[in-house]
Order: C-alpha cells, then structure tokens, then sequence
C-alpha cells in the first residue's frame, strides 16, 4: 500500500508587501477532507494558488502525491481537481464547448460520469457561459472537477451559490469520492454547516500563522459548556478552561471537559449541567482568542 501524503508543505512562506505566509508545515493524508480555516486575510488564497502552481513559495518545499511541481508538473495537474470561489469567465463560450475542451486535458477524464452528473444537477450545455447563472457556473466547476476523477480535491467556497439541493447532492458526490475513491479534499469554506458534513480534520490559520490540525469529531467531544453555581477563585487556572461568564449560573467554556469536570469535583464544585458546543463558537475561540482564557461579566 502507498502511505505517500496527497500533500506535503514543508516550512513554506510567502511574503507580500503587507501580509505573510510564515512557515506553514502541514501534511495530508489520503482519502481524508481537510478544511482550511480562518478570517479573510489568513493566507487560505494564497495557499490555494500555491498548490496549483499559480505561486512559487520564497522558502520551502511542496509535494503533491509524492511529486513536485519542478519535476512533475504535468503529472500533479492531472491529479489535482480545483473548484475556484469565482468560476473562471469563458465569455460566450457554450457549456458544452468548454467540457470538451477540458476533457482533452486530462487522460483519466469519466465522459460518462460527466453526462450523468450534468443530467442529475440539471446543468443546460446549450448555453453560454456569460448567461448561465452563478448557481450554473458553480455546479458546472465542480462536475468537470469530479470528472476528471481526482486524486485530489481543492475546493474554495464549493457550495457558494448553490440551492440546497444542490448542495445536498455535492456533498454526496464529494463524500463517495472520499469514500470510494480515496481522493483526498482540502476546502476552505466560511459555512460551518459545510466544515461540519464534509470535513474530518481541521486546519486552522490566522494572519498567515498556522494555529494547528485539530480532529472535528475531537473538538465536538471535547468541548464543552459547564454550568456552575460556584465560580472558583482562579477559572483561569482550573485546567481546560478557555473562557468563562459570571452569571446566574456561571458558565464556563473547556476544550478538554474531562480535566475541567475533575479540577471543579476536586474543588467542591458542583456542575449542574453540561451542554454541546456549537462548532462555531469553538472555532472562533481558537482562531480569535487562540485559546487564551477570557472572562466575560455579567
């Protein structure tokens, strides 16, 4: 079995007038959905654009399924299926003209697999590109991505535009790919509820710093809200605790509620209840506050 990562950045930067991309070492492992986060301005484009070939890092090395882009340029473009934010403008170019275009690039290209994803998301080929609407361009960027059947998907903001049913069938077809497939997904996406169907790790960016690759099943177990009678003396020092809000009852936010529960029992503490996390708040604890505990009064 081949244990290559389908992505492999190792000590990579990029430097702007006025942003940064600072060292940023990350692996992917294959067959699993990696989302890519963080507040506009992280470094998520930069990334992205890196990864097609489009930027050449100033430090560091990148391999894509074992290959680099110096060497095997041609050979990681065939494996790489890329659905951008903003469609690429074909003007007035047919649908229909612009598939068959790309699917002369790409020797793995699935004409079947085409025309029933075409038929099943009711794209119209007929059409120009400049009349089809943002929806259209959308589904259309990510059925030529899945036919060329991918080793690797980058998908930036893939749902944007698209009703909820179209959502709902992507993520299926994203979803069998993972599983079927074994193609490995970077995304980056701002809609949690897309972080929370498709991914399975999360990486985390802010400013051009990598704050680190968090599990999301991890984070959701892990996490949690505490419901407390009693504020301690020191929350900021009861083990697990990110943040807290003096109420009627306190409540305390942890990112490991096994240490907090134990630390709170171990003072007399009584916790009258425990709640989920929403997903959202996590992220946003981590990436704004990173982490740092904080308080809130009343």
């Amino acid at each position: 079995m081949n244990n290559t990562p389908a992505i492999q950045l190792n000590d990579v930067s990029k430097k702007y007038d006025d942003f940064t991309l600072d060292s940023l070492s990350i692996t992917l492992e294959k067959g699993l959905a990696y989302a890519l986060i963080g507040p506009n301005g992280s470094g998520k484009s930069t990334i992205f654009r890196i990864l097609n070939g489009l930027l050449q890092p100033h430090t560091g090395s990148i391999k894509i399924a074992g290959l680099s882009f110096q060497q095997d340029d041609y050979f990681i473009k065939n494996k790489i299926g890329y659905v951008p934010e903003n469609p690429i403008d074909h003007g007035r170019v047919r649908a229909s003209e612009v598939i068959n275009f790309i699917s002369r690039l790409y020797p793995r290209w699935d004409r079947k697999l085409c025309r029933d994803l075409l038929a099943q998301c009711e794209v119209k080929t007929d059409k120009p590109f400049n009349q089809m609407s943002k929806g259209m361009k959308k589904k259309l960027s990510l059925v030529l991505a899945l036919s060329i059947r991918p080793e690797i998907l980058l998908l930036d903001e893939p749902m944007d535009g698209l009703d909820f049913f179209s959502q709902k069938f992507f993520t299926e077809q994203i979803h069998h790919f993972l599983q079927q497939e074994g193609t490995s997904v970077l995304m980056a996406t701002h809609r949690v509820e897309d972080i929370r169907r498709i991914s399975d790790v999360l990486l985390l960016l802010n400013k051009g710093r990598f704050l680190g690759e968090y599990e999301k099943d991890q984070l959701l177990d892990n996490w949690k809200t505490l419901w407390i009678e009693q504020l301690p003396a020191n929350p900021q020092k009861v083990a697990g605790v990110v943040k807290w809000e003096e109420g009627s009852p306190h409540r305390l936010v942890s990112k490991d509620q096994h240490k907090t529960v134990k630390d709170l029992t171990t003072s007399g503490i009584h916790i009258t209840r425990t709640t989920p996390l929403e997903l959202d708040e996590i992220l946003q604890t981590i990436l704004i506050q990173d982490g740092n505990p904080t308080h809130k009064s009343a």
